[in-house]
């Protein structure tokens, strides 16, 4: 199933950012060598491999109910195509989560502790996942699926949010990267 069979709107749109994030993944990271992914700016910022190995981290977490809750999803008689709608809750995460918002001190458990050199292999697994939850969710009423926030566990949201949230995520995370690799001091190898 390609970007364009997915028959809900907003899960093709997100699905086809997120394959425009794997082409863009690729352009920042797959030919750095261990010590220009490992690269940091300043010791408390992140550089390209910490900011992917956030996302993986932030996917995992989502690993960890998204499966399960969408097996236990009503079955539709008919399948759902309309729009959604973001609730309350969701939006406002959302908004805090898309490029260009203010900074957002992270929890420790999304805190990358460890840089690998796979890292971008990773991440594609991650992001091959989501996708995957995407693909598979056309059809469903997301709004009736519920996720409890992997931030902070007294929040939940709907499933499309939870896609949203995780596809404009990757994208402010992937312009971080960008920007660490367009730093002046950057190591040429």
């Amino acid at each position: 199933m390609t970007e364009s069979t997915i028959r809900n709107p907003q899960l093709a749109e997100l699905a086809a950012t997120l394959a425009a994030h794997q082409r863009f993944a690729n352009d920042v990271a797959a030919f750095l060598s261990p010590a220009q992914l490992a690269w940091q700016a300043a010791p408390e910022s992140w550089g390209v491999a910490q900011c992917l190995e956030h996302l993986v981290l932030s996917i995992e977490l989502n690993e960890l109910q998204v499966p399960g809750k969408m097996a236990a999803a009503p079955k539709l008689a008919t399948p759902v195509y309309d729009r959604w709608k973001s609730g309350w809750i969701g939006g406002i995460i959302i908004r805090g989560a898309t490029a260009g918002s203010r900074a957002v001190r992270t929890r420790p458990k999304f805190v990358p502790v460890t840089v690998r050199p796979d890292v971008l292999r990773r991440w594609q697994e991650k992001h091959d996942l989501l996708m995957s939850w995407i693909r598979a969710a056309d059809g469903t009423d997301v709004t009736r699926v519920r996720i409890i926030s992997p931030f902070f566990s007294f929040l939940s949201y709907h499933l499309g949010d939870c896609f949203t949230l995780n596809v404009v995520h990757a994208e402010r995370h992937l312009l971080q990267a960008k920007r660490v690799k367009e730093n002046p001091r950057f190591p040429k190898a």
